[in-house]
């Protein structure tokens, strides 16, 4: 694994920035349906997911997709770490390169690099990000034939 280019480097970087924002509006997005989901009468439970594509060219196959749960962000603080503010750059692995170590990740491009091991080259070549915000509302009711 070859250090990158500082364009690369510095284009790793503008992406991050890129994502951040989207993590904000997924987040934003999320939990308005989460505090709409908390007042619906008769709802014994629900989830909450956001699917997540990225692709090189719009219309084409995703390069990956995923689910991120986000009911768990929003009552135990747990799971997604989607706009959570962390660093997620894990990048000292694997590259011995300060410019890239010293960057501060998001975890959508962490996903990217670390979890999909999808290549440098790639990730710079996305050109779109879809995401949907997935609820499913769960009801019961009893049934008595006693009465």
């Amino acid at each position: 694994m070859g250090n990158l280019s500082q364009i690369e480097v510095g284009k790793i970087e503008k992406l991050n920035a890129i994502l951040v924002k989207h993590e904000e509006d997924i987040y934003t997005l999320a939990k308005r349906e989460h505090d709409i989901l908390k007042t619906k009468t008769g709802l014994v439970d629900y989830e909450l997911n956001v699917d997540i594509s990225f692709y090189k060219e719009e219309g084409e196959n995703p390069l990956v997709s995923w689910e991120e749960n986000m009911k768990q962000r929003f009552t135990t603080g747990s799971l997604s770490p989607i706009s959570n503010k962390k660093n997620h750059n894990v990048t000292s692995t694997c590259w011995k390169q300060n410019d890239l170590n010293s960057q501060h990740h998001c975890w959508l491009l962490h996903r990217l690099y670390d979890d999909f091991f999808i290549p440098w080259a790639e990730i710079l070549e996305i050109k779109h990000i879809w995401y949907d915000i997935q609820i499913t509302y769960q009801y019961t009711c009893d049934i008595d034939l006693e009465s």
